[in-house]
């Protein structure tokens, strides 16, 4: 069964792959004037890429009844937030207990995904910050409706829950083959994305999740100048960024299973 899932999974980050260079390619020569440094462009790349990728994706498997939020029987609001923390608070302790160990041991082998020793000065945000962000979080919807939404569509009638998330964790895995660390990321941050979208039957939950990994550094800027009014992190800005969220989703978990507990879900 492993054999066949990492086989799928296989297959599965093939066809995205294909598709995106498909996709670039034709784009690069519509339009050749626009370089790979201008953020308008990176900008109206991703928003187009992910538009065109989602409707061929719906034309392709044909699926219908797409819903974000809309609670269905007894899909409660409430314990869609519990499950999206709960998955979000274990992915951050996981990165973090990593990250710290792999600097705390100079593991110059994953030095690719270390930042610069140097000192980061947290207040020297780029004017083009808000564009990354909207650029970011077209990628994300993009990545999500295909690893999750997509692939859970069209496995759901042949294989179980677990296989569909490992097969989903392993195509998201493949497709961040920069190195080994990336892999090992990419796929444990896969799998748990797709337990969230399978335990919520939401993708914006998901969607959220992933987007809140891939930008977590620039959310906690605030508070991490509150523990190093230095402005000069270095390389505790990896683990001490993950710690930080890790607390964060933690505790909106345990007060989610408070609030939960104390007033039932005849409310939510």
């Amino acid at each position: 069964m492993i054999i066949k899932t990492i086989f799928v999974s296989g297959i599965s980050s093939a066809i995205f792959y294909f598709f995106n260079l498909i996709y670039q390619l034709i784009f690069s020569k519509i339009f050749s004037n626009f370089t790979i440094k201008d953020t308008n462009y990176l900008l109206f790349f991703s928003f187009i890429k992910a538009l065109s990728s989602i409707l061929l994706l719906l034309l392709l498997f044909k699926i219908k009844n797409i819903s974000f939020l809309k609670n269905k029987n007894n899909d409660h609001l409430l314990s869609n937030i519990n499950n999206m923390c709960k998955y979000g608070s274990i992915i951050f302790f996981i990165f973090f207990i990593i990250f710290l160990v792999i600097i705390k041991c100079n593991m110059d082998f994953f030095d690719s995904m270390i930042y610069s020793n140097d000192g980061i000065n947290i207040n020297n945000f780029d004017k083009y910050t808000m564009k990354i962000l909207i650029i970011v979080l077209l990628n994300v919807i993009l990545e999500e409706f295909y690893f999750r939404f997509t692939l859970v569509k069209v496995l759901e009638e042949k294989y179980s829950e677990k296989v569909i998330a490992l097969i989903s964790a392993f195509s998201f895995g493949f497709i961040h083959s920069v190195d080994i660390l990336s892999i090992i990321s990419a796929t444990i941050i896969g799998y748990f994305l797709a337990v969230t979208f399978l335990k919520t039957k939401r993708l914006v939950y998901s969607i959220f999740l992933h987007y809140i990994i891939n930008v977590d550094s620039i959310i906690v800027l605030p508070i991490i100048k509150l523990f190093d009014p230095q402005e000069k992190l270095g390389e505790n800005w990896i683990f001490l960024s993950f710690l930080i969220m890790f607390t964060i989703f933690f505790i909106i978990y345990i007060l989610t299973k408070i609030i939960g507990t104390k007033y039932g879900k005849r409310n939510f």
